[in-house]
């Protein structure tokens, strides 16, 4: 199975939201053109690819992020932690649990999410067990 880093391809134009700096210095030395923003503006213009690190559970809506990258890019790639706590909870009828001052979807709702807003998801890989959460790593392309 490829690396999620390998699913990018050739070099591309890649925008990287959120938390991205360790993600920004892998792709640039992969040889893509990177721009790292805190938060998607309507004028960036188009992107190869979308890659959001550790942002989702910190917007007031996250599930509507996914409608305004498909603006800017039929690929988004997503590093999201998702809620995997016996206890869930909701939030405007969507699965999950309050985290460190954020929201995390349930890792069902996260991908019924994706599809929903019309990605399809290619590439899912848990990387729970590398890490100190529960954390997905999704490749999505809009067909």
């Amino acid at each position: 199975m490829p690396t999620f880093l390998d699913w990018f391809g050739s070099p591309r134009t890649i925008l990287v939201l959120g938390d991205g700096s360790a993600a920004a210095s892998q792709l640039t030395a992969a040889g893509a053109s990177v721009r790292v923003e805190k938060e998607l503006e309507p004028d960036l213009g188009r992107f190869d690819a979308v890659f959001c690190v550790d942002l989702l559970h910190r917007l007031a809506a996250p599930w509507g992020l996914f409608a305004e990258v498909a603006l800017v890019t039929d690929t988004l790639l997503l590093g999201a932690p998702y809620w995997a706590g016996a206890r869930v909870q909701g939030r405007d009828g969507r699965p999950g649990g309050w985290v460190e001052g954020g929201f995390w979807l349930t890792r069902p709702a996260l991908l019924e999410e994706l599809t929903t807003t019309g990605w399809a998801v290619r590439y899912v890989a848990d990387e729970s067990r590398k890490r100190s959460r529960p954390m997905l790593l999704l490749g999505c392309v809009k067909p």
